[in-house]
């Protein structure tokens, strides 16, 4: 049998991968009687406890240590993110930067999924969606990568966008500001758990990392609940389809398929087909909930999303 091109298998991956996460946040907003901090919680523990026994079995084929030292010479797997020359840290380091990435991984979904909830679908997924833009300023300070020219200047155009829709939505109400000042915040936060990870990465492989990572983020976000008194349990078995829906499919497939199609495409096709999803959502949203976004929505989203793509030179190459 012919093999595929792997171009052809690559796009219809990211293809069903961007699907796959574009109803995040419809599932989210379905979730009839739980509060943001109970959803961010189920969402990453049913996604651990689903991916644990994929996380497992090849460990005890191989009878290895997730947490061993990788040699440098054989750090060029499939889990290997391409960061030239990284590390491989030692368990301790490595224990102790995957509660980093699972907390900064808590705070965003924690953020973002609360943002939902006080401002409309579509500002919420284009002022998340920035999170990349965190990064290329971030990375100068933590990676020492200093963005180029076409970078700044693409974080600039789209943090104007985002100010843009801000203005808008604190004309409409308080809360919505402060839903959008939530999603960028989870878009911060979201941008420091990949930096976290980045090379942290290498010390294990990914499903035992993620596996680790979602089940430390979830339960800093259950003790939280618990604390503000947000219930866990007792929710009409619609949400439990939902939920359970959340952690499989944008979670799950569509995350998993994400990094599956950045091994096959350039890091730049990846981030800007991602740029899909808050198109996707917005229009589920207006069909299924009947927002309809202001002029100052698709004012403001269409600088964010310019900036996303001025930001993303494919003549470099992109942290992520």
């Amino acid at each position: 049998m012919r093999a595929r091109p792997p171009e052809l298998g690559g796009g219809l991956t990211l293809l069903v991968a961007v699907l796959a996460v574009s109803w995040a946040a419809i599932l989210t907003r379905s979730c009839q009687g739980a509060a943001p901090l109970a959803i961010s919680f189920w969402r990453l523990a049913i996604s651990a406890a689903l991916m644990a026994p994929w996380a497992l079995t090849p460990l005890r084929a191989r009878r290895i240590d997730p947490l061993q030292r990788i040699d440098p010479a054989q750090r060029h797997g499939p889990e290997d993110d391409g960061s030239p020359g990284a590390p491989a840290p030692g368990r301790l380091q490595a224990v102790a930067g995957a509660a980093g990435a699972g907390a900064f991984l808590a705070l965003h979904f924690a953020c973002w999924i609360s943002s939902l909830f006080l401002t409309t679908v579509a500002s919420s997924v284009v002022l998340v969606a920035a999170q990349p833009l965190f990064t290329l300023g971030l990375s100068p300070l933590v990676l020492g990568e200093k963005p180029s020219r076409r970078a700044t200047a693409g974080i600039l155009l789209a943090f104007a966008g985002a100010a843009g829709i801000g203005a808008g939505d604190f004309a409409l109400s308080g809360a919505a500001l402060t839903g959008d000042l939530l999603a960028l915040a989870g878009a911060a936060f979201a941008s420091a758990y990949l930096i976290v990870g980045r090379r942290l990465r290498h010390g294990w492989p990914l499903p035992g990392y993620l596996t680790v990572v979602n089940a430390t983020a979830a339960l800093g976000l259950g003790i939280a609940a618990l604390i503000s008194g947000q219930r866990l349990h007792g929710y009409p078995g619609a949400t439990w389809a939902r939920l359970l829906a959340l952690a499989a499919g944008p979670n799950l497939i569509g995350h998993g398929l994400l990094n599956a199609a950045v091994r096959r495409l350039p890091a730049y096709v990846v981030n800007m087909a991602v740029l899909g999803e808050p198109l996707l959502a917005s229009l589920y949203a207006a069909l299924l909930f009947g927002e309809r976004p202001g002029l100052h929505l698709f004012a403001g989203g269409a600088l964010v999303l310019a900036g996303i793509c001025l930001g993303f030179d494919p003549g470099r190459s992109s942290p992520r």
